[in-house]
């Protein structure tokens, strides 16, 4: 006896098993995808909120830096020290020490010398340190180390260079500083560099005078690239 012909009804019940397991297989790969999107999204903002973090800690390291250099201590040995700083150190190199008068002071590097800062150890918080804490000399705080707070307070060093301005008499002129400063986010791997230039204002200042303070400043964009070139640190 031959089978008669299969039922529609069975036949629509054998399609829509297999196109509702290929809805619901689309509708959780979506699902995924918006998931992992969201994760995406929600890192960038944090890495984003971490950078900015570091950049305002750098931002108030230039300026502690600045104090540093134009407000001495009250004994006066500190700010003294400027006008002459370093003058009869080996080039290249940042004076240590903590409270020495003369620590994170550098001088410049010379000839085939990499850059001091890119030598420098700004994650070396040792009291020998090369580099200088917020608030070391200027006597103010930054907050850091726990919560929604940078891991660590910003750091910097001060380097002397010689002033090229036109018309600066040599051994005449008072010297031009580079300020450099690396400022760190809650995760302490997220650094922002920024260097600037700083000038003290001379003795009876003229109208054609050099310009004087801060007179330009830079983001050291790929600072971690050229910290790492440098092999070991300072």
């Amino acid at each position: 006896m031959r089978a008669g012909p299969i039922p529609v009804m069975r036949r629509r019940q054998g399609v829509v098993l297999p196109t509702t397991l290929l809805v619901l297989v689309v509708a959780l790969l979506l699902g995924i995808s918006s998931a992992r999107t969201a994760l995406l999204s929600e890192k960038a903002s944090r890495n984003d909120r971490d950078r900015l973090l570091a950049l305002h800690a750098a931002e108030a390291a230039l300026l502690d830096a600045e104090a540093d250099i134009t407000g001495a201590p009250a004994d006066g040995r500190r700010g003294s020290r400027f006008r002459d700083a370093a003058r009869n150190e080996q080039a290249g190199v940042c004076r240590r020490g903590g409270f020495d008068e003369l620590a994170g002071i550098c001088t410049p590097a010379i000839g085939g010398q990499p850059p001091v800062w890119t030598v420098t150890d700004f994650m070396d918080r040792s009291e020998n340190a090369a580099t200088i804490p917020f608030g070391r000399f200027s006597g103010r705080v930054y907050p850091s180390g726990e919560g929604n707070l940078p891991a660590h307070a910003p750091r910097y060093i001060i380097e002397v260079l010689a002033d090229a301005s036109p018309g600066t008499e040599a051994g005449n002129s008072l010297p031009v500083f580079r300020i450099t400063v690396v400022g760190f986010g809650v995760r302490e791997g997220t650094q922002v560099a920024l260097q600037s230039w700083f000038r003290l204002p001379p003795p009876g200042i003229s109208p054609g005078a050099a310009a004087h303070g801060r007179y330009g400043w830079r983001e050291l964009n790929n600072w971690k690239e050229l910290h790492d070139a440098t092999g070991n640190a300072q």
